[in-house]
C-alpha cells in the first residue's frame, strides 16, 4: 500500500498536534523506506507557518546533515516555551487514575511523558505505578511486578 502523508503542521503551541505530526511523519518516513539522508527534505514538505520557517532559517540549505529525531528535537526547543516542560512535568507527577479505565490513564500518561522527552525508564514505571487506584497496585503487587524493578511494558 501506499504511505500515508502525514498532516501539516504550522508551528502551533499544541502538544497533541506536534506529537501527531511527528507520529504521523515518522510512519510515513519508515512506510516509504525513505533514505536517511532524505527524511529532513521530505518530511519539510509538510511543515508550513512558523515550522517552515524554522526548518528555513535551520537546515534547509544542507537538510542531508539532519535526522528526523534532531529536528524533531529543536523544533520543539523553538516551539514549545521552555516553561512548557516543566509543566507537564508537574501534569506527570499529579496524574493518577482516579475514575478513568487503567487503559485510558496509561495512554493520558504515556502522551504527557512523550511531551516531556527523555525519562529515566524506571522513574516513568514509578510515577505510573503512584498514579494507579490502590485495586491496581495490589494486584500489580499480586503478579510479582513491583515499581522498583518491573518494566513500563510488565506493569
Amino acid at each position: 500500500i501506499k504511505p500515508i502523508a502525514p498532516n501539516e503542521y504550522n508551528g502551533s503551541v499544541n502538544a497533541e498536534e506536534f506529537m501527531r505530526f511527528v507520529r504521523q511523519t515518522t510512519h510515513y518516513i519508515e512506510d516509504g523506506n525513505v533514505p536517511v539522508h532524505r527524511e529532513v527534505d521530505i518530511m519539510s514538505r509538510y511543515l508550513t507557518g512558523k515550522a517552515y520557517k524554522f526548518y528555513e532559517r535551520t537546515c534547509g540549505d544542507n537538510p542531508d546533515n539532519w535526522t528526523l529525531d534532531r529536528f524533531f528535537i529543536k523544533l520543539y526547543d523553538h516551539i514549545f516555551p521552555l516553561s512548557f516542560r516543566t509543566n507537564q512535568r508537574h501534569k506527570l507527577r499529579q496524574c493518577s487514575q482516579g475514575k478513568h479505565k487503567v487503559l485510558d490513564y496509561v495512554g493520558y500518561f504515556e502522551d504527557l511523558c512523550d511531551t516531556i522527552g527523555m525519562i529515566d525508564p524506571q522513574e516513568k514505571v514509578s510515577l505510573l505505578w503512584d498514579g494507579f487506584n490502590d485495586y491496581i497496585t495490589s494486584g500489580l503487587y499480586n503478579r510479582n511486578l513491583h515499581p522498583e524493578r518491573s518494566t513500563f511494558e510488565d506493569v
